[in-house]
């Protein structure tokens, strides 16, 4: 099985892409941030450290890496489960020569995840500011050791979380900074780093940082500290996580059922156990621990959005199982989840993306009762979803390909009412494929879709005598499926769907009195099909679809005087018809056309002469039409 927090849907058909794309981080203006990256890197150098320690696993001993900072001469602050692992802790500075051994602890806050750890010898501390008067879009610099390598790297400040005052901001860091310091543009301290999701890092506030070295004890020694029961839970999490990236799930749930054990709070247990869940297909399990997990942090965005994943999901494994009305039910929460992380992120694109998504789920359950109203509305907010989607990130692939393919679906619907209203969707469902070309030049499916919309917008042309109009929109409808079958040689949907517009090119053509340049695209249309057949010999349509392009090239040949070949043609329509027939005993069209042809070929066999061959045939029509009327009775 798949970790799959963030699961992705297949386009085209039946399915719909969800996404992981993360939201670009914005950059702060250049000049503060240049100021601020020279004074950090300066001051970092002297007083953030690599906290290193040696942590014993099933296999051996290994190196771990956080970071963290000089908070008094002899006091370095960092995250508890930098150093929760049972183990020695040392901290060194860039230069690889300066290291300092770790006596003990000082002060610790589990809530927080934060621990001032006592020295041998002595450093140079950063100084701190107050967190408070930290403000939405100023800009930061966040100094720490990522992969055990000395980095500076800028960023912004988004928000205060409510909960906890967390300070949340918009920065590209990653989880070996977890302990380093936040400085404003003076160079102070305004936060601790403690972690990172899809979208954010997240600092603890020196407000919280000030008050604990206010409560600084006499120091605990740090074997004694490790072997708490609040701290070895932190030890747990962390392995668990490890093991849930290594897809070692069962043994993740078990790690983290002990985080549970000894922390029945823990604010990261529970997401993680239930992404671990998720991944291996207990979404009810999940689901529970998402609940959990709001409780104790409401504000957590994430959480939402993975039970919203586990709610669509357990959804979809409803529907398969015929339980429409849990499956819907289970839609409707995953909607009302992502509409939740939303709230709390407006910025969040994934959590639009999945919405609309599970949307068009709903829509498409409305579509199989027949509530045309309600169809029009959930196809409506699945588009605006996407549309929200693109304006967040206007290169979100997926977000353009679903809008796509729900444009057309809705296309369907309003066609009925507004033909102006269907083009205005064909012309949006062809900019949207032409974006995704744009961004994939190799993406068969969206040349497939764009020639769909030019082929439904060319017979909307048609419709209001804009001949001319719909052949260049035809014209151009074969090259997208052309293209996509060049770059896809077994797609069976583009020779289908390049035959219909060939078919209908011609029909155009020969409409026109034009049958001399009506007849290539018949016989073009006849190669499609049967390319079809090669790739699919059980589509009933495709024979029956070439029975009829045969059937009409042979009434042009037969025009022209060409009996021979008008005659071959309709043998090989009746062919195609026969073989419909034996696929599907009720397909009344295929025995009214077959009737039709036996006609035309009997008129054939009578103007040589051949009655007794004629008289059967008209009779083989008549019992063909009979069996028509029966079936469309």
């Amino acid at each position: 099985m798949k970790q799959n927090s963030k699961f992705l849907f297949v386009f085209l058909a039946l399915g719909l892409f969800l996404s992981c794309a993360r939201t670009p981080q914005q950059l702060v203006s250049e000049k503060p941030v240049v100021t601020t990256v020279d004074l950090a890197s300066e001051k970092g150098r002297d007083s953030v450290v690599c906290v290193v320690s040696w942590v014993g696993t099933e296999i051996g001993t290994e190196i771990g890496n956080g970071s963290g900072f000089f908070v008094d001469t002899d006091k370095i602050v960092t995250n508890i489960h930098v150093i929760a692992h049972p183990g020695p802790i040392f901290a060194k500075l860039v230069d690889k020569e300066t290291v300092w051994e770790v006596e003990g602890v000082s002060a610790y806050d589990v809530k927080n995840d934060l621990v001032i750890l006592k020295v041998v010898g002595e450093g140079i501390p950063l100084p701190l500011s107050e967190s408070s008067t930290v403000r939405s879009d100023e800009p930061i610099v966040v100094v720490g050791y990522p992969d055990g390598k000395y980095k500076v790297t800028v960023g912004t400040i988004n928000s205060i979380r409510s909960s906890d005052k967390w300070i949340r901001m918009k920065s590209d860091i990653s989880g070996g900074n977890s302990g380093g310091p936040v400085l404003n543009s003076k160079g102070q301290v305004i936060g601790v780093h403690a972690s990172v999701d899809s979208f954010y890092s997240y600092a603890i506030p020196s407000s919280v940082l000030k008050a604990l070295l206010a409560k600084s004890k006499p120091m605990e020694s740090l074997t004694e500290w490790q072997k708490r029961d609040d701290i070895s839970a932190y030890a747990y999490f962390v392995q668990g996580a490890n093991k849930h990236n290594a897809a070692h799930y069962e043994a993740a749930i078990a790690d983290l059922d002990k985080v549970i054990q000894l922390d029945p709070k823990s604010i990261y247990a529970y997401p993680k156990r239930g992404l671990v869940k998720s991944a291996l297909d207990d979404y009810e399990g999940a689901i529970n621990d998402y609940n959990k997990a709001i409780k104790i942090n409401p504000e957590y965005f994430e959480v939402y959005y993975n039970r919203g994943n586990a709610e669509f999901k357990l959804g979809e494994s409803k529907f398969v199982r015929g339980n429409t009305k849990e499956a819907e039910n289970l839609y409707r929460r995953a909607v009302e989840s992502y509409t939740q992380a939303i709230q709390i992120n407006p910025g969040y694109a994934t959590a639009y993306q999945n919405r609309g998504v599970v949307k068009f789920k709903l829509g498409e359950s409305e579509s199989a009762r027949g509530n045309v109203k309600e169809v029009r509305s959930l196809y409506e907010m699945a588009i605006n979803d996407w549309t929200q989607v693109i304006k967040l990130n206007p290169k979100y692939l997926s977000a353009y390909k679903n809008r796509a393919v729900v444009q057309l679906k809705l296309s369907e619907f309003i066609a009925v009412q507004s033909n102006i209203a269907a083009q205005q969707l064909y012309e949006s469902v062809i900019q949207d494929c032409t974006q995704v070309i744009h961004l994939d030049s190799q993406d068969a499916d969206a040349y497939n879709k764009r020639g769909v919309a030019r082929f439904r917008l060319g017979k909307s042309e048609s419709i209001h005598g804009s001949t001319k109009k719909a052949q260049g929109l035809y014209a151009k409808a074969i090259e997208d499926y052309t293209q996509a079958i060049e770059i896809k040689p077994e797609y069976t949907d583009a020779y289908n769907n390049r035959a219909q517009v060939q078919l209908r090119l011609g029909g155009s053509k020969a409409d026109q009195v034009d049958k001399v340049a009506a007849q290539p695209h018949y016989q073009s249309a006849i190669h499609d099909w049967t390319q079809v057949i090669k790739l699919d010999s059980g589509y009933p349509d495709a024979y029956y679809n070439r029975g009829n392009t045969r059937y009409f090239l042979g009434e042009f040949r037969a025009s022209w005087g060409d009996i021979g070949e008008a005659k071959q043609l309709y043998e090989e329509a009746i062919e195609d018809y026969t073989r419909v027939i034996e696929m599907d005993p009720k397909f009344a069209y295929a025995y009214n056309n077959r009737g039709y042809a036996k006609c035309l070929l009997g008129k054939s066999e009578a103007a040589k002469g051949n009655l007794e061959k004629a008289r059967n045939l008209y009779e083989a029509a008549i019992t063909d039409s009979d069996t028509a009327i029966k079936l469309r009775n």
